[in-house]
């Protein structure tokens, strides 16, 4: 539903106005971030604060056609009554979704670094620090390892004794201190 919105704060009548092409979506968008006092607007968000939610209202003020239409209201009642807003500027902004973060070309890091070559994240970010290890090295190690039938059960064998077994008192399970400790006492199902 497209069109103009109010949050009045019912113990002095003051209002923040805004437009929106979803007016249930935006005023949800408000309610969630005045909870989370992370509101743009200081004005509203301090009088949220002081006052608490039960003593706003969110209203409807009028359905338009267009976005273009919403805004064209919007920025007509916020020149009339700018003294007994919350807004702070004639001019109704409003959410362009174009200019959103995540529409730009570069918005995530990540998406960034996959973009470039080693050499331009290089000339870029600067280079590696340290040395680069040999992983040659490694997979060789590897390989041989797995290529050893009696290698996990040599592994097993020296890690046995290693660590304290602990047994649950609900359900008798015995385990590994650490992690008796952190996940299974905490969910087990002979719990009373």
């Amino acid at each position: 539903m497209i069109g103009l919105y109010a949050i009045v704060n019912t113990v002095n009548n003051k209002s923040y106005v805004g437009s929106s092409n979803n007016i249930e979506r935006r005023t949800k968008e408000h309610k969630n971030e005045l909870s989370r006092n992370k509101h743009f607007c200081k004005h509203l968000q301090n009088s949220w604060n002081k006052h608490g939610e039960s003593l706003f209202q969110f209203k409807t003020i009028s359905i338009c056609e267009t976005l273009e239409n919403a805004r064209e209201l919007e920025e007509a009642f916020l020149e009339c009554f700018i003294q007994e807003l919350y807004n702070s500027k004639t001019k109704a902004i409003g959410f362009k979704p174009e200019e959103h973060p995540s529409k730009k070309p570069n918005w995530h890091m990540k998406t960034v670094c996959q973009r470039l070559t080693d050499d331009e994240r290089k000339q870029k970010y600067g280079g590696s620090r340290g040395v680069k290890r040999n992983s040659k090295a490694y997979i060789e190690g590897a390989k041989k390892r797995l290529a050893n039938p009696d290698y996990v059960k040599k592994l097993s064998e020296s890690c046995k004794g290693k660590r304290d077994l602990i047994t649950c008192p609900n359900c008798g399970l015995s385990g590994g201190g650490g992690n008796m400790h952190r996940y299974h006492f905490d969910n087990c199902k002979g719990k009373k």
